[in-house]
């Protein structure tokens, strides 16, 4: 299939509730990109949005985020046509059984950085997960902005505070504050690089028994009320999770009492969260 007369599609690699991903060549360069196709149909129109948010970050000087090469129309899909990255911290870390924790610690501050370059410019990505954060070159960049709002006010410059009573994002790596229905904020997009960054480094995470698959997720109740994510709530409670992390290190329970301590509208001190890497 030919998209815009110069993208030719070669594989599909992803499908989601947004619709499919596949990897396609700029014919004038044989430059691999990525495809996102979405139902023109659709009720939700996460592409257009993403766009928007992916010019906007652009515009700013944003560089770890990929670039917008052809946003249209392509008979019943929308289509938006960027940067291809081959391998995300999931993939990299579901293919290798080296947990070396020097290079794990340094990947946590790079993702520190980046959602501090997002947040700078007023974005919240609201759905961090490894399977989002992809690796190239020993550099990591920031994918997938469907779900990702701008968090301040326009009118009045100040955080947006409603809340909300169904799931944003991926259950396994929504902070604790959003199975609570709180507003979604700058210390939750951080949280989830905590849940990420145990995840990583134990190939697991305490509350995956709430699934005895991970296929199994997107099945469920996207309704906080749920009584799977309930008991996602509670196991991420810092009562309990708090212990664990100190089982396991003390860096990440610094990182994340540090996070869970912050209040929804507070500046993290993203200086401060990345020295506790070094």
């Amino acid at each position: 299939m030919l998209i815009a007369k110069r993208y030719q599609i070669i594989e599909k690699i992803g499908a989601g509730g947004f619709g499919t991903v596949y990897k396609a060549i700029y014919l004038k360069n044989a430059e691999p990109v990525a495809i996102k196709m979405e139902p023109t149909r659709t009720a939700m129109k996460l592409l257009r949005h993403e766009t928007t948010v992916l010019k906007y970050l652009q515009e700013r000087g944003c560089d770890n985020v990929p670039v917008v090469h052809w946003y249209g129309v392509h008979l019943d899909n929308t289509c938006l046509i960027m940067t291809f990255y081959d391998c995300s911290l999931y993939e990299y870390f579901e293919n290798t059984e080296n947990r070396d924790v020097a290079k794990i610690d340094k990947m946590v501050q790079g993702c520190v950085r980046l959602l501090e370059t997002i947040h700078r410019n007023y974005v919240l990505h609201r759905d961090i997960k490894p399977q989002n954060i992809m690796v190239r070159r020993g550099e990591l960049f920031l994918i997938d902005f469907g779900f990702s709002i701008f968090y301040l006010n326009a009118d009045t410059n100040k955080h947006i505070e409603e809340g909300r009573d169904t799931m944003v994002g991926s259950a396994r790596y929504a902070s604790y504050y959003v199975h609570e229905g709180c507003v979604s904020s700058r210390r939750d997009d951080l949280i989830s690089i905590g849940y990420m960054y145990l995840w990583i480094l134990l190939n697991d995470l305490p509350w995956n028994v709430v699934f005895e698959k991970e296929e199994e997720e997107e099945e469920q109740s996207i309704l906080i009320s749920s009584e799977e994510n309930q008991r996602r709530k509670e196991m991420k409670s810092w009562t309990k999770l708090g212990e664990h992390c100190m089982q396991i290190n003390q860096k990440i329970w610094n990182f994340l009492n540090y996070c869970y301590l912050l209040k929804y509208d507070a500046e993290p001190n993203y200086r401060g969260l990345c020295e506790i890497w070094s």
